[in-house]
């Protein structure tokens, strides 16, 4: 079976069904079964594992100031 960490939305107090004490402010990992993924797809905790790969992955590098991302502009034409 499947972990994953867990971490509290808010000042919800979710319980551990097996300790039956509120999961840990800081998150912890537990079993990925019905009732973990249950409380994740209703929002009472935040899936910590994929929190962390979107923190892992690179971010896009920024424009730069004042330049638009528009097409390169075209060159001028010799006159005759």
């Amino acid at each position: 079976m499947q972990n994953v960490f867990v971490k509290p939305n808010g000042a919800v107090k979710v319980p551990d069904p097996a300790t039956h004490k509120p999961l840990a402010a800081g998150g912890e990992w537990k079993p990925k079964n019905q009732y973990w993924v249950r409380r994740i797809t209703q929002g009472d905790v935040i899936d910590g594992t994929e929190a962390q790969l979107a923190a892992q992955a690179p971010a896009a590098a920024p424009a730069a100031p004042g330049k638009s991302p528009g097409p390169s502009p075209m060159p001028e034409r010799a006159s005759k």
